[in-house]
């Protein structure tokens, strides 16, 4: 914004968010747009900057394109021309998404990229819902049927559910040659990493525009035995409709090591035909050790935090299972949770007070999942289920706790029954007294195999 503010009358910024209440980044915009700069705000929700203002905003524009169907895309455009620079990433101008969360985002480098960023852009300042939809399918191969066919809604929720719908009735026909609009020749579907004895599965869109016959669909060459396709024909109608069809790409490795063949998009009139490029790399099937699950923490009357210890060993990611209770104890729900990646060993999940919660942790990796591991529990006033055999004994003392252990105890932390750190002691001997409140705590040690409560009078 600095940038752009320096170049005056010449300075261009368009932003696409949900919403906006940073007091700094509303400063800093009306700074600008004191300076010149032209600044356009595509926000679909809450904006608390005024635009038009004399002396202040006069520069600044700012559009709620709402439509009937969410919209969840950030776009930060600077600059025009060979200088534009452009952001897209996950967080909106709101203080809780630039004081209390991470966010991420990425630079758009490509020229190709921002191009079709730019389109999306167009399509906003056209305030067209059918131009912005062109757009994304464009960019994405990916349409939202009830913008194109908004008479679906009656065929699904409405007065005609159970009849057939039509996909492309009272379309206007297309008058030119057969052409396919997806895949472009050249398409990769990359499946990534899998392990030994699973699969993986892609969509891949095919879209036409006045095809005369239906596709075919083929794969030959190299490792063809080791990708299938869900269909080996498309109906032109379907291939003709704004949605295309999505073909299912599986890849079943057999072997370890990397493969490749070649997916052919053909016939439905079409001269010539269009290539599609598979690869996979298969890895032997992983030996995951199962997952040590730790008390939680933070525990308020809505939140808390799971918590586990991670596996020394490539993860992909962690999914945590937590299981509901009335209170009567009967299961009232199964949710699972996954993590970012295989680095973090913490997520936040939510809690009623009134009901009692338990989790598990497993690994994932390259298509396999980990036995489950011991269960926490989390009830209505705090971390239970957690007392296990430990090679140590608690000893209640006035003021505090003595440790009896066999060997010195490591990494020894100590939480209240609502998952806070009271202490926290990187070695604990035998006899060693620790002061602690009257109360309720768990104790945890890398010594020991689980975690124990413990009571100060």
């Amino acid at each position: 914004l600095d940038r752009e503010k320096a170049k005056g009358s010449a300075g261009r910024v368009a932003i696409k968010v949900n919403s906006m209440n940073s007091l700094e980044i509303m400063e800093k915009l009306i700074e600008c747009s004191q300076a010149g700069v032209q600044i356009e705000l595509f926000i679909r929700g809450i904006c608390c900057l005024r635009p038009g203002v004399p002396g202040k905003t006069e520069n600044i524009t700012v559009k709620s394109v709402i439509g009937r169907w969410l919209e969840h895309s950030r776009i930060y455009s600077f600059g025009e021309g060979t200088e534009q620079r452009m952001f897209i990433g996950s967080g909106d101008l709101l203080n809780r998404n630039l004081n209390r969360r991470v966010e991420a985002f990425i630079e758009v480098r490509t020229p190709d990229t921002r191009e079709q960023i730019n389109e999306i852009l167009n399509a906003l300042r056209r305030d067209k819902e059918k131009a912005r939809n062109d757009a994304v399918y464009r960019c994405q191969n990916n349409r939202n049927p009830f913008i194109d066919n908004p008479e679906l809604m009656e065929y699904i929720w409405g007065d005609r559910a159970g009849d057939v719908f039509n996909v492309g009735a009272g379309q206007e026909t297309y008058q030119g040659d057969p052409e396919l609009i997806v895949p472009t020749q050249g398409t990769q579907l990359d499946f990534g990493q899998i392990g030994l004895g699973k699969s993986v599965s892609l969509k891949l869109y095919v879209k036409g525009l006045g095809l005369t016959h239906n596709l075919s669909i083929t794969i030959y060459r190299d490792d063809a035995e080791m990708f299938t396709s869900s269909v080996s024909q498309v109906d032109r109608a379907i291939a003709n409709s704004d949605d295309g069809y999505p073909v299912i790409v599986t890849y079943t490795p057999t072997a370890v090591g990397t493969h490749r063949s070649r997916l052919v998009v053909s016939d439905g009139g079409l001269v010539g035909s269009v290539g599609v490029e598979l690869k996979g790399t298969c890895l032997p099937a992983p030996n995951l050790a199962t997952v040590k699950a730790l008390p939680a923490l933070e525990v308020t009357d809505t939140t808390y935090l799971a918590t586990w210890q991670p596996l020394n060993q490539e993860v992909d990611y962690y999914v945590v299972n937590r299981t509901i209770y009335d209170e009567n104890n009967n299961k009232i729900s199964t949710e699972t949770f996954t993590t970012d990646d295989g680095t973090e060993n913490i997520i936040e999940l939510d809690r009623n007070s009134a009901q009692a919660q338990t989790y598990t942790v497993q690994a994932y990796r390259l298509g396999y999942m980990s036995a489950e591991s011991n269960t926490i529990t989390v009830d209505a006033s705090g971390i239970t289920g957690v007392m296990a055999e430990l090679p140590m004994a608690l000893l209640s003392a006035p003021g505090g706790v003595v440790v009896k252990c066999g060997t010195s105890l490591t990494d020894v932390s100590i939480y209240t029954m609502t998952g806070q750190l009271m202490r926290h002691l990187p070695r604990v001997d035998n006899d060693m007294f620790i002061a602690l409140p009257p109360g309720v705590y768990v104790l945890t040690s890398r010594s020991a195999h689980r975690a124990t409560k413990l009571i100060v009078w």
